[in-house]
């Protein structure tokens, strides 16, 4: 396995995750890992009761972020979620959330027994993407549902689009409403004015961060930050020490915590040189004839309050592309990988740990696509403007039937089919395209006929999902 992964790094150029970029930007430089591998013992601190050296580096973190109390996560930013729901709401609760949510929101509320309510994003059918949440939308169900615990928000989502959270949160506080918000891909938001503000700033009581989604740090590494008087602290320290590990590692404390003196030392400096590289690529991207690169001409429009220009998220300028076929070809022609191939587009992730090297080979790659290669990667049958009857009812197939709520469907008993089957049961199991492990039909939920012929789709189209062994999924007995 070590032999494989160092020769994929030798040949490969990442813009896809985790924000080192496979050790470009190494914060343990120097260190023998296995030296810092230690237990809790005496001065080394405890991660869920911290007096020391752990609550030192909490401070530091608090301080960068501008937060009044943080915690690392270990367990990636799922046990933040995790821990956030549980904390937030109790058995029997409704939780107003927006249906394009992690997997590991679903299971939180699965796993407490909590009623969701549904927010859904706005569609953006020229892309075949989702777009923001609307507060209007958080208000009205509010009003609705007097009785939600509180609010769950994705923002941003996987391909950068940010949501107004500072009109969410000035909702939620009014009616009196924990807000809790999944930034995990904005761990870098706030420190930089070229990228939109953190969700703590703008008033959130709860914001999820996945360090190592977009800054130099490990895999599995993250932050919870908890603000304001509404959140029960101590619930939230105990349901870390639930959902995560007893014995945290303190390798990752150490990789976030020196991240973190790192942004506070030269920071500014490192997000200059992401900034003028990002700006040279979006320019020159923008005079092709074929391929163009979504920027701020989106912001104002469905929902989208902000973007994250650190995000590349590559479309057709006339024509839609194939972005499975895009990512392919950048990879075995260019040795580029891509962070996630969507049906009419492809995405690249940057970050501080870029280098111009990069920026030049993925420059260079997208001359060739938008030229010589362009009839390889773009849809001919489908201009940019025609929208097929399948990608009109994308949408729809995420406003499922709701059967029985999550935890009903998975304490039944369940039985194994195959997806031509399918058609009206009840599923026992999340089915999901990965990334962004976004669920297209939540346990519970109903299997229509479009949902079935999508995931034909994407599996037909080279994508993984999640639910499916060898064609079978689970459904209720």
């Amino acid at each position: 396995m070590k032999r494989e992964l160092e020769e994929y790094s030798k040949k490969i150029y990442p813009f896809h995750m985790p924000g080192h970029k496979l050790g470009r930007i190494n914060v343990l430089l120097d260190t023998n890992l296995m030296k810092i591998d230690t237990t809790e013992v005496e001065g080394t601190d405890n991660l869920y009761y911290p007096e020391g050296i752990i609550l030192e580096a909490h401070k530091r973190v608090s301080k960068i972020y501008n937060s009044e109390q943080s915690y690392f996560l270990v367990n990636g930013s799922t046990g933040g979620i995790l821990a956030a729901i549980s904390a937030a709401c109790s058995r029997g609760d409704k939780l107003l959330m927006a249906r394009n949510c992690h997997k590991s929101v679903f299971n939180g509320v699965m796993l407490n027994g909590i009623e969701p309510v549904y927010l859904y994003p706005e569609y953006i059918e020229k892309y075949s993407l989702l777009g923001g949440i609307n507060p209007e939308q958080v208000r009205i169900q509010l009003e609705n549902n007097p009785d939600i615990s509180a609010v769950f928000i994705t923002s941003p989502t996987y391909e950068g689009f940010v949501s107004d959270i500072g009109s969410i949160a000035s909702i939620c506080d009014e009616k009196g409403k924990i807000l809790i918000v999944d930034e995990a891909h904005g761990a870098h938001f706030g420190m930089y004015d070229y990228f939109p503000k953190s969700s703590i700033e703008l008033g959130a009581d709860i914001v999820i961060h996945s360090m190592h989604k977009t800054l130099p740090v490990f895999t599995q590494t993250g932050i919870i930050h908890i603000n304001g008087k509404l959140v029960d602290r101590d619930r939230i320290r105990q349901y870390l020490e639930i959902y995560q590990s007893s014995s945290p590692s303190y390798v990752f404390m150490t990789a976030m915590d020196e991240c973190i003196k790192m942004l506070a030392e030269k920071g500014k400096e490192l997000f200059e040189d992401l900034e003028k590289n990002l700006r040279i690529l979006r320019e020159i991207t923008n005079i092709k004839s074929n391929i163009g690169v979504i920027g701020r001409e989106i912001v104002g429009k469905y929902s989208i309050y902000d973007i994250d220009l650190s995000k590349l998220i590559f479309v057709g300028k006339k024509t839609s592309i194939n972005g499975k076929k895009a990512e392919n070809i950048l990879r075995k022609k260019f040795m580029l990988q891509m962070e996630m191939p969507m049906n009419k587009a492809f995405l690249g992730i940057t970050t501080i740990a870029d280098q111009e090297e990069g920026f030049l080979r993925l420059i260079n790659a997208l001359e060739e696509l938008d030229g010589a290669l362009w009839k390889n990667i773009c849809e001919e049958a489908l201009p940019l403007n025609k929208i097929t009857q399948q990608e009109k009812e994308l949408f729809d197939i995420i406003k499922n039937k709701i059967s029985i709520l999550p935890e009903e469907a998975r304490n039944k008993k369940w039985e194994s089919i195959s997806l031509e089957d399918a058609k009206g049961r009840i599923a026992a199991a999340n089915i999901s395209v990965y990334p962004p492990g976004i669920p297209l039909l939540v346990m519970g939920e109903v299997f229509s006929e479009s949902l079935i012929n999508y995931i034909k789709k994407a599996i037909d189209n080279g994508f993984f999902v999640n639910g499916i062994e060898e064609g079978n999924i689970k459904v209720v007995k």
